[in-house]
């Protein structure tokens, strides 16, 4: 069952359905990631557009002048 990050919906799905697998909802991780990302990305101070799309990317997806940027 897929749940939120929220401690308590883990645990009450565990006490009605204790053979259920509780597996957390891609969204809310991947939302975490990204604020700790913009978080550690500011810290750098890069603030440009360029710069975050370049963080946020996919390296197969980057040309080679992207790349040497990184």
């Amino acid at each position: 069952m897929s749940v939120d990050m929220w401690v308590g919906f883990p645990k009450v799905i565990k006490k009605v359905f204790p053979n259920a697998k509780v597996i957390m909802d891609r969204f809310y991780v991947i939302k975490v990631v990204n604020k700790g990302l913009n978080k550690l990305r500011r810290a750098a101070g890069i603030t440009d557009k360029q710069s975050q799309y370049l963080l946020l990317s996919n390296r197969v997806n980057l040309n080679p002048e992207q790349i040497d940027q990184l």
